[in-house]
């Protein structure tokens, strides 16, 4: 474990409760009533308490108040302008990048705010029960945790990025003929998960064949009206980038 467990623990909380948890209904009600926004909120405080067992603080009370406010501030004014200017395109990828962006602004904040943050009883008997000193000292729970929040995020938090860039959340066409939920979102998540873990591996030159592979079988395996090949460049755009980030910090 280190200094940053905390902040690991705090982002796997936010992948669960902004997108593993966040259904396309829930997206719905959000847009049509406030009910849709306490479900949501809701979740994603159940997975900051959760972090509660082994950090339990005033000071983490008090952190995970100002995450759980900023969190319904951000959402509410994204809700609202969505609503007021039916926001679709570059616009509506624009706002999903500041939204997260805002996230992890107070995430960080309140990690750096509040240190050290240093883990209860409960926490550090847990710990030590699961993982050798050995694996302690190589920081392997802070790689399960991050490793963990990364693959759900090229995986359903993948499947959204890549849906608003490429427009897709709005053409009622496309998603007609890709009727079939294999037909580019299950592809698109194993085709990330293949190319994050590789690249984490540093394995590049089989990510280029992972890469190359997927272009042939959209050239010759998949309809010409729902091939996707400006998907397929976001798809694998996010993966490469989690992967540096990835190995930036570990």
């Amino acid at each position: 474990m280190s200094e940053n467990t905390f902040l690991y623990f705090m982002i796997i909380a936010h992948v669960l409760g902004d997108f593993t948890f966040q259904t396309s209904q829930i997206v719905k009600m959000k847009m049509k009533s406030n009910i849709g926004l306490f479900i949501h909120l809701i979740i994603v405080l159940f997975f900051y308490l959760l972090i509660g067992l082994f950090y339990f603080s005033p000071k983490y009370i008090f952190a995970i108040s100002i995450i759980f406010i900023s969190h319904y501030i951000i959402d509410y004014f994204k809700i609202v302008l969505g609503r007021k200017h039916n926001i679709s395109g570059v616009k509506a990828s624009l706002s999903l990048i500041a939204d997260q962006i805002l996230h992890l602004f107070f995430m960080l904040l309140v990690f750096y705010a509040f240190k050290p943050w240093v883990m209860n009883n409960l926490g550090y008997d847990f710990i030590t029960a699961v993982f050798s000193k050995t694996q302690l000292g190589s920081n392997l729970p802070d790689k399960i945790i991050i490793f963990s929040a990364f693959i759900m995020l090229v995986t359903r938090g993948g499947t959204v990025f890549v849906k608003t860039f490429t427009g897709r959340f709005d053409n009622k066409i496309f998603n007609e003929k890709c009727k079939n939920y294999f037909d580019g979102v299950v592809i698109g998540e194993v085709e990330r998960i293949i190319i994050f873990v590789l690249f984490i591996l540093k394995l590049y030159i089989f990510v280029v064949f992972a890469i190359v592979l997927k272009l042939v079988y959209q050239r010759y395996c998949v309809k010409e009206e729902i091939c996707d090949y400006k998907g397929t460049f976001y798809s694998v755009i996010l993966a490469i980038l989690l992967g540096t980030i990835y190995n930036f910090i570990f």
